[in-house]
């Protein structure tokens, strides 16, 4: 399948997954999280054998890319990665190398080391450098001829994720990439006499150690060549969209059929048999219709759902058609017990619903946030549960309505338990509502103002 790209930085491009895996067939390195074995805490990788760690960077599952998970270097503990076996870069062969990472960076020190080859002992100085200096890329290299080109101030915005590339081409040009622009380039071209470059590769720690890079990191791939511009573009491009897409646990859009398009493709399994309104919807081709007596999703046992105390969004567009008295999503499933949270629409009187947002802390406290917007029948409204920080938040249309201090609780789904659309599976709380395009993202916050939906699908 073939996906158009969109994002900020360049126009539209056709590159999908079929296209990355073939480019990254041709690298010498390509580690990414889902090399990551996170029983082991082992690092694979099929091109290249030999990789491991010290001082045990942190294997994160939420809140990254390609997968939710990445790798975090806290700047201290001696933390870094490095090869058992020789990483060689051919110069001699005239066709020059390319780095290429998906980074977050997550501090502001001075001659951080990103990346380092050095060959040869101190007097030969034949090496490679990639250093974040402040809010900077420094692209240093020695080889025979000397190169140090840096990027200009702010090209680094801390805990951003950005694409950073650095390239080398045969013509003895050498260059910085950020997010597939070029930043920064040499001004002539700089020969490295015909170098090979062949020793261990090293990802977050300099030739003397300290200081240790802070940052985390999704993806990093070394080719034997240089990439051309266009292949930046395109890799930077679907690196970027995948790690949105990636964050993604839950998605349905319900244009002709109730499965999850979401990376995880999460079973979702359909009480009292739910149907596709292709007359009312709100993007797509369709909807969710439930009758609001019998019908209801539920997903598989698992802890996909699990926030714990990480940030996170859940949204969706739902169309009532009758009272209040019903809970919209939910990971209750039949019990509301510590650890659980609701978003309901309930009956204040008689032609007055509202939503409700209920959370039961581990530490047996229930929290309730009510909104202020009566909700109409046959009228879509959006709905945004959000938690920032230490706050839990619903938006209503956008319209922040409400907010708590759920301090450092955490929101978790016990692995026996499942999330539930439209209904609990317990009091009859069916949902008599249409609902369109069910999202949930963790470790990001998307909403933390009042924000306009968006008008188109997700």
């Amino acid at each position: 399948m073939t996906i158009i790209w969109l994002n900020p930085y360049k126009t539209s491009i056709p590159f999908g997954t079929s296209d990355f895996n073939t480019l990254m067939s041709t690298s010498k390195l390509n580690l990414n999280s889902k090399d990551i074995n996170l029983s082991t805490g082992s690092i694979v990788t099929t091109q290249w054998s030999g990789y491991t760690s010290s001082g045990s960077p942190i294997l994160n599952t939420t809140g990254g890319n390609n997968n939710g998970s990445y790798v975090s270097f806290v700047g201290t503990s001696s933390q870094y990665f490095y090869g058992t076996t020789n990483l060689t870069l051919n110069i001699a062969n005239g066709t020059g190398f390319t780095f290429i990472a998906l980074v977050k960076i997550t501090s502001a020190s001075a001659n951080e080391q990103f990346a380092r080859i050095w060959t040869g002992n101190d007097a030969s100085f034949n090496f490679i450098e990639i250093v974040k200096n402040g809010s900077t890329w420094q692209f240093v290299m020695n080889g025979g001829s000397y190169v140090n080109i840096s990027t200009p101030n702010n090209t680094i915005v801390q805990n951003e994720w950005h694409v950073v590339v650095c390239r080398y081409q045969n013509s003895g040009k050498a260059e910085v990439f950020k997010n597939g622009t070029s930043v920064v380039e040499t001004a002539t071209s700089v020969a490295m006499n015909n170098r090979t470059f062949s020793n261990l590769l090293y990802i977050g720690k300099s030739l003397n150690n300290d200081p240790y890079l802070s940052m985390h990191l999704s993806h990093l791939s070394v080719f034997d060549k240089a990439l051309t511009n266009q292949e930046i573009t395109n890799l930077s491009n679907y690196l970027l969209s995948v790690s949105y897409i990636n964050n993604v646990y839950l998605k349905l859009k319900f244009n002709t059929t109730i499965i999850d398009e979401s990376v995880y493709n999460n079973t979702i399994n359909l009480i009292g048999t739910p149907t596709i309104n292709s007359s009312i919807y709100k993007f797509g081709s369709g909807a969710l219709d439930l009758n609001g007596s019998t019908q209801m999703l539920k997903t598989d046992s698992n802890k996909v759902f699990n926030f714990g105390t990480n940030i996170f969004t859940c949204e969706l567009w739902i169309y009532p058609r009758g009272k209040g008295g019903y809970r919209v999503l939910n990971n209750t499933n039949g019990s509301f017990v510590a650890g659980k949270w609701s978003i309901n629409i309930i009956q204040y009187s008689a032609n007055d619903n509202r939503v409700e947002m209920g959370a039961y802390s581990p530490s047996g406290t229930v929290y309730v946030i009510n909104t202020t917007t009566q909700i109409q029948i046959n009228t879509w409204y959006h709905i945004a549960f959000v938690r920032d920080g230490t706050f839990l938040k619903v938006f209503i249309n956008g319209n922040l309505e409400g907010n708590y201090n759920y301090s450092t609780q955490s929101l978790d789904n016990d692995v026996n338990n499942v999330l539930c659309i439209g209904g609990s599976g317990y009091a009859n709380e069916y949902c008599n509502a249409i609902i369109d395009d069910i999202r949930i993202i963790k470790g990001e916050a998307l909403y933390t103002a009042n924000f306009t939906p968006s008008s188109t699908e997700i």
